[in-house]
């Protein structure tokens, strides 16, 4: 499955008071036709390799955070 960003031809305005921009993307997809939800289902089933990326860091810097916290602790204990 291929993303595409498109031009929003929508009044943001009318739809988003406030709003400062409109995001519109097209997706192309293999084989069958899809409805709303199904379609919904297989762009969200997967997070993109950078979230996975910046999750995978922040729960190494957690872990090393403890790590760290626990040791600094039995140093100021002894």
């Amino acid at each position: 499955m291929r993303v595409h960003e498109v031009d929003s031809n929508v009044d943001s305005g009318a739809l988003l008071a406030g709003a400062q921009f409109v995001d519109a993307y097209s997706i192309a997809i293999d084989g069958a036709a899809l409805d709303a939800r199904q379609a919904a289902e297989k762009m969200l089933a997967r997070l993109p390799r950078w979230i996975e990326v910046l999750l995978a860091l922040t729960t190494s810097t957690w872990i090393f955070a403890s790590w760290w916290m626990s040791q600094a602790s039995a140093i100021a204990s002894a």
